[in-house]
């Protein structure tokens, strides 16, 4: 066989590997996507695609499926065809103590690029798609073992606000914020909440798509009651509980079923009824004090910026969290 028949059986290889992983639903929205794109805009239903909700819709459903179940690099032996989600590792030879090596030349090594070329092909060169770099696939990692590993916050914390530093652009008080929360992570708990509420707020602060897809309309809604005077902070919690639910799925997921070491067989039984509301409590306590103190505005928020927030707002005090330590 020659070099170019290998590679097309290597990669062949990958790609079933891959889709194996994906659902069903996610396979047909990778064929209605690639159909739309070379025969261009039709009647989806027609072409046997029913719910369809368009192109960009279910590029997001595959891309949000592939982050969650593929973690690439990937390696392929190629003496089996066997995929790996981890560097081959070699073994010690008990007879003569020696440690031996893996037949590197037996491997071949697939990066995300590689690996959303061969899986998706045009939909990727050439259809739009976006998935995360390796920066924000590594954030993602980090953020994962941080919300399932309590004893790691401490040291995982701050690296993760280093980063955050590397890519914003710091507010006026970003500095004292940084000392105060660098301080609070000489203990395991970093908010001062419940284990399970923590890595909760942890995750919904740090992870990009529960902020594209629900936080960001929660913050522009109280915005808006803001400048209208009709904003109730009991009732904002009540909004907020839409931002946790899926901060929690989502982090269910990606942690498949496991916080501190114990697994639990549904999302809601990670978080029950109570978890969320402590956590919806201080995240509605959180985007209060950051209107007040003009971390966040109207026009930071993409609103107009003609619209006020009423002094009663920025005068408001709000009763402590009852859930937290």
């Amino acid at each position: 066989m020659d070099k170019k028949s290998n590679r097309a059986s290597n990669e062949r290889a990958i790609k079933e590997y891959c889709l194996s992983k994906l659902s069903k639903r996610t396979k047909d929205l990778i064929r209605g996507a690639t159909w739309e794109l070379m025969e261009g805009p039709s009647d989806m239903k027609a072409q046997g695609f029913s719910g369809w909700k368009g192109y960009e819709w279910a590029l997001k459903e595959i891309e949000r499926e592939f982050e969650a179940k593929i973690d690439p690099p990937l390696w392929l032996d190629t003496q089996s065809d066997d995929v790996l989600t981890s560097e081959p590792e070699g073994y010690k030879d008990e007879e003569t103590g020696d440690w031996i090596e893996p037949e590197w030349s037996d491997y071949v090594q697939y990066e995300k690029s590689d690996i959303l070329r061969i899986v998706f092909g045009s939909l990727y060169t050439d259809g739009g798609m976006r998935f995360a770099s390796k920066e924000d696939d590594l954030r993602k990692k980090t953020i994962r073992l941080a919300a399932a590993k309590p004893e790691l916050r401490p040291v995982l914390l701050p690296l993760l606000k280093k980063t955050a530093s590397e890519t914003e652009t710091p507010s006026e008080n970003s500095e004292s914020e940084r000392e105060s929360k660098t301080a609070s992570t000489k203990t395991a708990n970093y908010y001062g909440l419940s284990d399970a509420a923590d890595a909760l707020v942890l995750w919904i602060d740090n992870d990009g798509d529960t902020y594209r897809l629900s936080q960001i309309g929660v913050e522009k809604n109280l915005l808006l009651k803001m400048a209208k005077g009709i904003y109730n902070h009991a009732l904002a919690v009540k909004l907020w509980m839409y931002v946790v639910e899926m901060g929690a799925k989502r982090l269910y997921q990606s942690n498949n079923g496991y916080l501190d070491d114990v697994f639990y067989p549904k999302w809601n039984l990670m978080f029950p009824p109570k978890t969320r509301l402590e956590t919806a409590k201080h995240l509605a306590d959180s985007f209060l004090e950051k209107v007040q103190g003009e971390e966040i505005t109207p026009e930071s928020a993409g609103l107009k910026s003609t619209l006020v927030i009423p002094e009663s707002v920025m005068r408001m005090k709000v009763a402590s969290n009852p859930f937290s330590k």
